[in-house]
């Protein structure tokens, strides 16, 4: 496939949302090749562009991938990672935090999970980072 028919990650979701969903085979035929790619690269002493989505591209049924040439040093913050994993001594774990907002006027609760970041907030806890919140953004 070409460049120019290729697609950022993000329309290629789309695109099987709006096809009635993706079956199992073609999530795997889309991001196998993606896997290798990125350990190709780990082998080569770098890491792959994938702070955020917009390095992602694919085209028709697949495959998702990424520039090579774009593959970057890594880059490490241990201090940063140290110090989200400190263990606190307590007698309870908490193991997951949600926000519950309820608007009485509106006859409304929205409820939010807060193991999940996004990008341009600072971390304070270890979270999965979503990707689709972190590709709205820019990042």
């Amino acid at each position: 496939m070409s460049e120019s028919t290729r697609m950022p990650f993000l329309g290629f979701l789309e695109a099987g949302i709006a096809q009635g969903g993706v079956e199992t085979d073609d999530v795997l035929a889309a991001m196998l090749p993606l896997m290798r790619q990125v350990l190709a690269a780990h082998e080569a002493g770098r890491v792959a562009p994938l702070d955020g989505l917009r390095a992602l591209t694919a085209g028709g049924a697949g495959p998702v991938a990424f520039d090579p040439a774009r593959a970057v040093a890594p880059s490490r913050n241990s201090a940063a990672v140290e110090s989200l994993q400190a263990s606190d001594s307590s007698a309870v774990e908490v193991v997951g935090t949600t926000r519950r907002v309820t608007d009485l006027d509106q006859g409304t609760v929205t409820v939010s999970d807060l193991g999940v970041g996004s990008s341009g907030r600072d971390l304070v806890r270890p979270v999965f980072l979503d990707g689709y919140r972190c590709w709205e953004h820019g990042v």
